[in-house]
């Protein structure tokens, strides 16, 4: 995944935590902002040592 794929996951990640109502909607919602954190930070990481 790009580092670019991987920010528009994280966007979506986020709205879906902003527009769940229920807890364990806001709870799954949490755990995919934080799956998307961590897609993040593997594609930044490839890129700085793909350089």
């Amino acid at each position: 995944m790009t580092l670019e794929e991987a920010r528009k996951e994280f966007k979506a990640a986020v709205l879906a935590y902003r527009t769940a109502k229920t807890p364990k909607e806001i709870w799954e919602a949490a755990d995919q902002v934080m799956q998307a954190v961590n897609e993040i930070d593997r594609a930044w990481w490839q890129r700085k040592l793909a350089k």
